[in-house]
C-alpha cells in the first residue's frame, strides 16, 4: 500500500488537485520515481512535469513551457501544460502568455490568464487588433479587461473611439466595472456604453414596453429555433432548459414559462427575490483584481467563483476583501442589449412546449 505522501498517490490524485506552484513538499522518493519512468514519459503525459512544478522544480516549468510553445504539438498536451505552468503568476511567464493571445489553441486561456498580471501593456496587446473572429477570445478579453480599473479604462476608451463594438460589454460586465469603485470609470462607462437602468420607475417603463411589444400574435409569429440560438449564447451558461445548459441559475424547464408576466418579471428584475446560493460576491485579490460572481463551492483553503465567462478557484490567502451583494448574478438590461427581434425569438423559445430544432 502506498503511503499518503508517496509519489504513486500524488500521481493518482493529480487530476483532482489544483495547488499552486511550489506549494507542496516533494514526497520521499519522488526523484527516483521520475527517473524510473523517464524511459516511458508518454505513459504519464504532462502529469510528472505538473507535479514537479507543484514541488518547486524550475526545470519542470521550463519543460512545460517548451510544450506550450510548440504550435505543432498535441492540442490537449499544450492546454494541460499551459494550465499547469500558469497555476500562479510569475513575472517571467508574462512574455510567454502575452505571445500566445492569438494562438489557435491557447488564445482564449492566455487572454484569461493575463488577468493575474498588472502590466500597462496588456490592454493594448489584447485590443490591437480586436479578436473579431473568435467569440471565445472576445469573452476572455472582456473578462480580463473588466477586472482592473486601468484595464477597464482602456477597454471603454476603445469602445468610445469605435475601435471595439459596445455590444461586447454585457449588463453583467457593466455592473462589474461599477463594482471597481472608480467614479471616473462610471462616467466613462455611461459615455461609451450607456446606463444601467435600475430605478423602480425605469423598470416599470421597461416592463410596459416589452409587455406591449410581446403580444400573443407577435410571439406566435416569432422563430423559436432562432430563439434557441439566442438562449444558447445569452442564457445557457447559467440556466438549463430541456436538459441543456448550466446549473448556476435556476432550472427553467418546469417554471411558469408560458406566462409572459412571469418571464418579464424574472428577466427584467432578477434581483427582486434572490436565493442565497445565487447572490453575487465581489472579491478583491492581493494581485489587484476584482472578481464578481457566485460561489458554488468552497473549502477551508479555496473558493470557487463562477462568472459568466469562467470558473475560477482562488486560495483564501489571496483574498483581501470579500462581500456578498443582495443581487443576482443575472444582470438587468439583458433584453435591451439583445434588441427587439432577438427578444421576440427568445421569448418564443422560452414559451415553447418542447425542444425545437436548431436553425439550419
Amino acid at each position: 500500500m502506498c503511503s499518503p505522501a508517496s509519489p504513486q498517490v500524488w500521481m493518482a490524485s493529480a487530476p483532482r488537485r489544483s495547488p499552486r506552484a511550489g506549494s507542496a513538499k516533494k514526497p520521499k522518493g519522488w526523484d527516483e520515481f521520475v527517473r524510473g519512468v523517464a524511459p516511458e514519459p508518454a505513459k504519464a503525459g504532462t502529469t510528472i512535469q505538473t507535479l514537479s512544478v507543484v514541488f518547486g522544480s524550475g526545470r519542470a516549468s521550463d519543460e512545460l513551457i517548451v510544450i506550450v510553445k510548440n504550435v505543432e504539438g498535441d492540442a490537449n498536451a499544450r492546454l494541460n501544460a499551459f494550465k499547469s505552468v500558469t497555476r500562479n503568476a510569475k513575472p517571467e511567464l508574462l512574455p510567454v502568455i502575452r505571445g500566445l493571445i492569438n494562438d489557435k489553441v491557447l488564445g482564449t486561456v492566455s487572454r484569461s490568464a493575463l488577468a493575474a498580471y498588472d502590466d500597462p501593456n496588456i490592454p493594448k496587446a489584447m485590443l490591437s487588433p480586436w479578436p473579431g473572429r473568435s467569440e471565445e477570445q472576445q469573452a476572455a478579453t472582456v473578462a480580463t479587461l473588466t477586472s482592473r480599473p486601468s484595464y477597464a479604462k482602456a477597454l471603454l476608451e476603445a469602445i468610445k473611439a469605435k475601435k471595439v463594438p459596445a455590444t461586447v460589454i454585457s449588463p453583467f460586465q457593466a455592473r462589474q466595472i461599477r463594482s471597481l469603485g472608480d467614479e471616473s470609470l462610471n462616467k466613462l462607462l455611461t459615455e461609451a456604453w450607456g446606463e444601467i437602468r435600475d430605478t423602480p420607475e425605469a423598470k416599470k417603463a421597461e416592463f410596459a414596453k416589452w409587455e406591449g411589444l410581446l403580444t400573443p400574435d407577435t410571439v406566435a409569429k416569432a422563430d423559436p429555433a432562432k430563439g434557441r440560438m439566442i438562449f444558447m449564447a445569452a442564457c445557457s451558461a447559467c440556466h438549463k432548459l430541456y436538459g441543456q445548459g448550466g446549473a448556476i441559475g435556476p432550472e427553467l424547464t418546469g417554471s411558469d414559462r408560458h406566462n409572459l408576466k412571469y418571464l418579464l418579471e424574472n428577466i427584467l428584475d432578477p434581483s427582486a427575490v434572490v436565493p442565497a446560493d445565487f447572490r453575487v460576491s465581489v472579491l478583491n485579490l492581493k494581485d489587484g483584481r476584482t472578481i464578481t460572481g457566485v460561489i458554488p463551492e468552497q473549502t477551508e483553503r479555496t473558493l470557487t467563483v463562477q462568472t459568466p465567462a469562467e470558473r475560477i478557484t482562488i486560495e483564501r490567502t489571496q483574498i483581501v476583501k470579500q462581500a456578498q451583494l443582495p443581487v443576482s448574478l443575472m444582470p438587468e438590461g439583458l433584453l435591451s442589449a439583445l434588441g427587439d427581434e432577438n427578444v421576440k425569438n427568445l421569448i418564443a423559445y422560452l414559451m415553447s412546449n418542447g425542444q425545437v430544432e436548431m436553425p439550419k
